[in-house]
């Protein structure tokens, strides 16, 4: 009976040991920005290198220099997308999604985007006149976002962590099909194709703008 006992509070002293260098490791990736050192690591493409941990999952980017942790049903949502500057005076992306220098140029010389702070909220409703463009926000309920959007407006999001951007993210709602919504996320064609419930979505929104041609 004492052996058993013995080997009991053995393998108890195993686990916890084992369970506190986990943690650690974690905690490191988590807050210090290293790679784990329990994980076996696999190259996704040039630009992503996955780390497959005993708990969980971590992602390193080669252009931001960062690890996360997550689950992502999508590669190309994990990593910060690169724009390729073409001789037509657009920038464009893997996706096709494209957007010219002059665009650039009016939100970043009016302080509507800073590499420090992002896109500023303001751009959505000032920066966007100058596309002849009227964005407007409005209370976040499901018969308003239904309204705008089946008047033919379409809607961009700030989202917080969660299904689409485990930081901060936009996505562009167009419609609604079968009372569900629509997404357009330029991160990830696989969101893009799905229809999303509103319970689904609206917790993870920060911020709603609608837009409209200038009449």
């Amino acid at each position: 009976m004492k052996k058993v006992v013995k080997i009991f509070i053995f393998i108890f002293i195993i686990l916890l040991v084992f369970s506190a260098i986990v943690y650690i490791d974690y905690f490191c990736v988590k807050n210090k920005n290293i790679a784990p050192k329990i994980a076996l690591k696999s190259e996704i493409n040039s630009e992503t290198t996955e780390y497959k941990a005993i708990f969980y999952k971590v992602w390193y980017c080669n252009s931001n220099k960062k690890y996360m942790i997550g689950s992502y049903d999508d590669d190309s949502s994990i990593c910060p997308i690169k724009y390729i500057y073409d001789e037509n005076g657009y920038y464009s992306n893997p996706q096709d999604i494209k957007i010219s220098k002059r665009d650039i140029e009016v939100m970043t010389d009016n302080g509507y985007y800073t590499s420090e702070w992002g896109t500023r909220w303001d751009l959505m409703t000032i920066g966007i006149k100058s596309f002849g463009i009227v964005g407007k926000t409005f209370a976040l309920t499901k018969e308003n976002l239904y309204n705008e959007l089946n008047s033919g407006h379409p809607v961009i999001t700030s989202m917080r962590p969660g299904d689409f951007t485990t930081v901060g993210h936009f996505i562009l709602l167009t419609g609604v099909e079968d009372d569900k919504i629509k997404v357009n996320d330029s991160n990830s064609k696989i969101r893009s194709e799905k229809l999303w419930d509103y319970d689904v979505i609206a917790p993870q929104i920060k911020g709603q703008w609608s837009f409209s041609l200038v009449s």
